[in-house]
């Protein structure tokens, strides 16, 4: 008898949760398995899970508290007979934690990061210490993605037993099927492929740190046979687009709509670039272009650094360093011998550490490990 596990989470904007519960639902075992998600019925995230064969719930996450939100998933866990809730980040965490408390159902929640290290106010950040002191309390288990967010969890006082580490994963099998060719990628996006591509990937918002690699572009115009690649769909648009417009680099710049299959858009590159700010728990971007063999200059954040290998696989830069970033770029484009090193080593890293066949068996028995745990009446 299959067990009915519950997905739940706020997918207002598309990232990485979505990505994580996109590869569980696609390779959990199905005999052993039965899928459901609660979810805002909102593309793409909604359609994938479909096209997946997951049972879908709506609800709306679109307001930052709902007190009617509980009581929808609780109603989801009854009538599905729901047996184990998964929750993908403390807002999730917010209602599906007393929604499968009231039905006497284990809940296991994953999260990129702890509220309390926010950037806010003082009294916001009180106020979300006492509300995930309250959650931490009362999971089951606490998968965390990074090293360094599973110390912040222990040196908050959870037991060692309720929290796991599982790291985000990708499926490497990817890059061995029928793939388009530089030249077949750059015409699907209407690309000149004789151009040397630069890009990142990601939610137009400000820690992406975009405009870092605009105005690393912008020192480059020497450089006629480099152009830039933006990829993503968020706030901060139209500020983006002005700031092309106001270095004058828009024949070099290019901003892409969000790339729903991000094949075609690794493909094109020569180069990839992660210029985050502050606030990343585990990049998935960087396992994708890792996947793909791409070399990549990311910023020397401690996530970068724990997927990265502390940069033996890549180029690290200071965060924010406009001019050291620009520096890389113009070193790594004229050595091609060392882009196809770098890009061959991050290939070799994603496959041996971050491969979705290392990730499944670790989630399904830390699913096991909640479900024992509630039997025996540890929680």
């Amino acid at each position: 008898m299959r067990l009915e596990l519950l997905f739940v989470i706020a997918n207002t904007e598309y990232g990485g949760g979505q990505r994580t519960f996109e590869v569980l639902a696609e390779h959990l075992p199905r005999a052993e398995f039965s899928l459901h998600v609660a979810c805002d019925a909102a593309d793409p995230f909604w359609k994938r899970m479909g096209a997946l064969g997951v049972c879908r719930h709506a609800v709306s996450f679109r307001r930052t508290w709902s007190p009617q939100r509980a009581g929808q998933l609780a109603r989801i866990i009854r009538q599905e007979r729901i047996r184990l809730v998964h929750s993908q980040s403390r807002r999730a965490d917010f209602d599906a934690l007393p929604a499968a408390r009231r039905c006497h159902v284990p809940i296991v929640s994953s999260v990129a990061v702890r509220t309390s290290s926010f950037d806010v106010s003082w009294l916001r950040k009180a106020l979300y210490r006492v509300v995930e002191g309250w959650i931490e309390r009362h999971l089951d288990l606490q998968i965390t993605m990074s090293h360094t967010v599973e110390q912040a969890f222990l040196q908050a006082g959870l037991p060692r037993e309720r929290v796991v580490w599982i790291p985000e994963a990708v499926d490497t099998s990817r890059h061995s099927r029928p793939v388009p060719s530089k030249e077949e990628a750059c015409q699907r996006l209407g690309l000149d492929p004789q151009t040397f591509w630069v890009g990142s990937l990601g939610r137009l918002i400000a820690l992406k740190g975009h405009r870092t690699l605009i105005e690393a572009a912008a020192t480059l115009r020497d450089l006629p046979q480099v152009g830039f690649l933006l990829a993503g769909a968020g706030p901060l648009e139209r500020e983006l687009k002005g700031l092309i417009k106001e270095l004058q680099v828009e024949t070099r710049v290019r901003l892409l709509s969000f790339q729903d299959d991000p094949t075609a858009f690794y493909r094109a590159l020569d180069l990839v670039v992660f210029p985050s700010l502050w606030g990343e728990a585990f990049p998935r971007v960087l396992l994708e272009a890792m996947m793909f063999g791409k070399p990549i200059v990311a910023s020397d954040l401690p996530a970068c650094r724990e997927v990265l290998d502390n940069g033996s696989c890549a180029v690290l830069f200071p965060p924010g360093d406009v001019q050291a970033l620009a520096t890389a770029l113009r070193e790594l484009c004229q050595q091609p011998d060392r882009l196809a090193r770098l890009g061959a080593l991050a290939r070799e890293r994603v496959v041996a550490h971050y491969d979705v066949t290392r990730l499944i068996p670790r989630v399904v028995e830390a699913y096991r490990t909640a479900l024992r745990s509630r039997a025996i009446g540890h929680r």
